[in-house]
């Protein structure tokens, strides 16, 4: 079938507005992901798409999605946790439709596509690298075009959570390059967008950098070896926050067993200390559906200032033991829906590495970086984000008509 040219414009257009758009304003990941999931379910409708190929991803995630709804009968905040299960049921169905819609992509398509998200991938890349030359003014700039208070000095780019969109959606990118020209091509991508993301100051997209390349490194040798890397990695982080989160030294104790961390990272450990231990208190099925954002004792104050043995201040912690989510998603998905939800996650992750190709091996581990260490695994912007990475990871028809 003739591909028409409208088709590969709009596809074009789609790929170059994403990563600019994650980076400027990446809470505008939520209305794209509805935007381009209503054109996905039209493309399916008009071109009667089989939806086999897409049923293992969606009736997990459905079945998640069902157990949190479930989950709202033992919420502290039912309403909620209702509102957030439909919400994300809904993002279910979207980001469905878009896996399957990217599967029905022919060459020429998946070509306009990933053209355009290179070209807009460079784009963000070149706005990081202001921004970090700058000593992030750009994002500091745009809080004050808006009207907000000033970014104080020393504080993270406000741009972080497109970087970390941008280190995901690199290894799409890597493959299809690859695919197309090989795989000394395939690594420009990771080689440019890398290094502005290594030069930044977001941790977790740095993380999801370098996992992501390890995996990637060892897919390129041994696909079966690196896709259960994954699941068994996954399966002992999820042991280690049983096991080992609720021992974790916290503040101020933990200033001096771990003075090498940042500051940061101390407030991080308290939270999953917290978290982990409230997790066991109703280990099988949670506390319910948005649980973290009350959970008895998260109020509780950490305030306190770092001062070394030699007398340096090294400044001062601030915050409460749990500000509205662990910042884990295991941790968090273990706090609010139990082993029920843990287990239903990791089989959406062993469902995920049955595709062994290295740059989607590589995409899922650095999108697991991520959740490890940041963010709400509920936020809309976060999984609508997910989604759209999910979609430009599925693999396209070959057809090479013009």
């Amino acid at each position: 079938m003739t591909t028409t040219s409208p088709s590969r414009l709009l596809l074009f257009a789609a790929g170059l507005i994403l990563p600019p758009l994650a980076v400027l304003a990446a809470n505008g990941m939520a209305p794209l992901a509805g935007l381009l999931g209503v054109l996905a379910l039209a493309r399916l409708w008009s071109r009667r798409a089989d939806p086999v190929a897409g049923w293992p991803v969606a009736a997990l995630s459905i079945l998640l999605f069902a157990w949190a709804a479930l989950s709202a009968l033992w919420s502290p905040v039912p309403l909620m946790a209702l509102g957030s299960a439909a919400r994300l049921g809904g993002m279910v169905v979207v980001g469905t439709a878009g896996i399957l819609a990217a599967r029905s992509l022919d060459r020429l398509e998946r070509d306009g596509l990933m053209t355009g998200l290179m070209i807009g991938s460079l784009v963000a890349a070149l706005i990081l690298s202001v921004e970090y030359l700058t000593s992030n003014s750009l994002s500091g700039l745009l809080f004050e075009v808006r009207g907000m208070k000033p970014l104080p000095p020393g504080a993270k780019s406000q741009f972080n959570r497109g970087a970390t969109i941008l280190a995901l959606a690199v290894w799409p990118l890597v493959g299809w390059l690859t695919e197309r020209q090989g795989r000394k091509r395939g690594f420009i991508p990771l080689a440019v967008i890398g290094a502005v993301i290594l030069a930044g100051d977001s941790l977790a997209a740095i993380l999801a950098v370098l996992a992501g390349s390890v995996v990637y490194g060892i897919a390129t040798w041994s696909p079966q070896w690196a896709a259960r890397l994954v699941v068994v990695a996954t399966a002992a982080l999820v042991l280690a926050l049983v096991t080992l989160a609720p021992r974790l030294p916290i503040p101020p104790a933990s200033f001096t067993s771990l003075d090498w961390l940042p500051i940061s990272a101390h407030h991080r450990l308290a939270v999953w200390q917290f978290s982990s231990t409230k997790a066991a208190e109703h280990p099988l099925l949670g506390w319910g559906m948005e649980s973290s954002r009350v959970i008895p004792g998260a109020e509780e104050r950490l305030d306190t200032q770092w001062i070394t043995p030699a007398g340096i201040d090294k400044g001062s912690l601030t915050g409460t033991r749990l500000p509205l989510h662990p910042h884990n998603a295991l941790l968090q998905i273990w706090l609010e829906l139990g082993m029920v939800g843990v287990a239903l996650i990791l089989l959406l992750v062993g469902q995920a590495t049955r595709d062994r190709r290295p740059a989607n091996l590589a995409c899922l581990t650095a999108t697991l970086a991520v959740a490890s260490v940041s963010y709400g695994i509920w936020q809309s912007w976060w999984v609508s984000a997910l989604w759209i990475i999910a979609a430009l990871c599925a693999p396209s028809s070959e057809g090479t008509s013009a």
